[in-house]
């Protein structure tokens, strides 16, 4: 066999066996968890106000899934896990996917925090001003409104106003509200905030301060007439004790 027709069969063995390792290298690849997709697919926002928390996720068939709440020790989970009993603050979620002994890991973070609660709302009048404190709870940047119900006939309705507020701190606190309610008719008046609802306010405590009256004017005449009479008598009375005398 000539030297040509053994360099050319070396050459294609050469060829083959290439082929053989890429398909093998393929083949490992496909079974592979990291190129399978594995990820999290659903699972709390990124801030919730659930103490329990659900997690799903996608993995190949045949692989073993393991999970970690908040750096404990990985468990079993199958291809869910829920948690239940939260507290508040940081939590996070950590995901191993194993497969022929290669391993994908995938983590989550959120955070735990109080819902929203208004505690009470008070209200009370002054003049046309009708005003009160709403004590909110909270997390840090939550909103809520204050809104004012009238009352006519015995039936109430929305009065069209509302102030916002913002929570600016996560802790209780109040917030004062005021409403000018000068050009609103009704029979009573009542705060709101997120279902919490301040006492009855009988609109006739809001009317305006009432101003002291003057004193009549029919009663000056009589007196000015009074002091006059007064005064001639009093020169009358000293020109009898101090008369003229004449030349």
């Amino acid at each position: 066999m000539s030297r040509t027709s053994n360099g050319r069969r070396l050459r294609r063995i050469g060829r083959l066996q290439l082929a053989a390792l890429f398909a093998v290298v393929l083949l490992g690849f496909a079974a592979s968890p990291a190129f399978a997709r594995v990820s999290i697919t659903n699972h709390p926002s990124r801030i919730s106000r659930s103490t329990t928390a659900s997690f799903t996720w996608t993995k190949p068939q045949h692989s073993q899934s393991r999970c970690s709440l908040n750096g404990h020790a990985f468990t079993v989970c199958g291809h869910a896990r829920q948690y239940s009993h939260l507290k508040l603050g940081l939590q996070s979620f950590r995901l191993k996917v194993t497969k022929n002994g290669n391993t994908v890991r995938r983590a989550y973070g959120w955070r735990v925090v109080r819902p929203l609660r208004v505690a009470s709302v008070t209200a009370s009048c002054t003049g046309d001003v009708l005003s009160g404190t709403v004590t909110a709870l909270g997390y840090k940047g939550d909103g809520f409104d204050v809104r004012l119900l009238q009352q006519q006939s015995e039936a109430w309705s929305p009065s069209g106003m509302k102030q916002h507020f913002v929570l600016s701190q996560s802790s209780s606190r109040s917030y004062d509200y005021s409403f000018n309610v000068a050009s609103l008719g009704g029979d009573a008046f009542q705060a709101t905030a997120r279902g919490t609802s301040s006492p009855v306010v009988d609109a006739a405590s809001c009317a305006p301060s009432a101003q002291v009256p003057e004193a009549p004017r029919p009663i000056l005449l009589p007196l000015s007439i009074v002091g006059t009479f007064g005064l001639l008598g009093l020169v009358a009375y000293r020109r009898r004790r101090n008369p003229t005398t004449t030349a």
